[in-house]
């Protein structure tokens, strides 16, 4: 994708926004957009973790839009390594695992969607460490992979509100496979609830 991009990334009504919050918080500004009579007004129909990330980077040098560049690249290549891995850690089979990592490589979807400023890249792979996560926690019937679960679906749902799915079937995950008795599923479906929410509804 950075060679597709090496003339920019793609940009549309979404990307301005995303800009625009990265560089009003660069600015000092807080989370927010230059109106049309150019007053500052607060971002709330987009959630802030992207716009955060690019105004990082842009601390260290990288303008906001050059940022969502080479971010996206990079989640682009975590999307394919994490798919392989997950697809690995479920078949135990390399080859499984190399088709479909493959797959994700040559995905005119996903290529398209990490060739623009865009927040459906670190969403995606938020979701997917969620899900990792969360199914190790099952298995092993750890709290500890549960809560870092959580996290990441907090996470993610700071990214895009469509992560606040990844709280329902969480839960019904854990209450539904939990290998413990049913006083452990309900209780880290509670831990996983409140970590991945918490953050999000203090935000909206």
């Amino acid at each position: 994708t950075l060679y597709l991009t090496r003339d920019g990334a793609g940009a549309g009504g979404d990307s301005a926004w995303y800009v625009m919050g990265a560089e009003s918080l660069l600015a000092g500004n807080g989370y927010s957009r230059l109106s049309g009579g150019g007053e500052l007004r607060p971002i709330t129909g987009f959630p802030p973790l992207f716009s955060v990330v690019l105004a990082a980077l842009g601390a260290v040098g990288i303008p906001p839009l050059e940022g969502a560049r080479l971010l996206n690249s990079l989640l682009f290549a975590a999307v394919i390594l994490v798919s392989g891995f997950l697809i690995f850690r479920i078949s135990r089979s390399a080859w499984a695992a190399v088709l479909g990592a493959a797959l994700m490589l040559v995905s005119f979807t996903l290529i398209e969607l990490h060739s623009w400023v865009m927040s459906e890249p670190l969403y995606i792979v938020l979701a997917l460490l969620s899900i990792h996560q969360l199914s190790r926690g099952v298995a092993e019937a750890s709290w500890r992979w549960v809560g870092l679960a959580g996290l990441l679906a907090a996470a993610a749902s700071l990214t895009r509100y469509v992560g606040f799915s990844l709280l329902a079937a969480g839960a019904l995950c854990i209450v539904t496979l939990g290998r413990r008795e049913w006083k452990w599923r309900l209780a880290n479906a509670a831990l996983f609830l409140l970590i991945g929410g918490l953050p999000a509804l203090l935000w909206v």
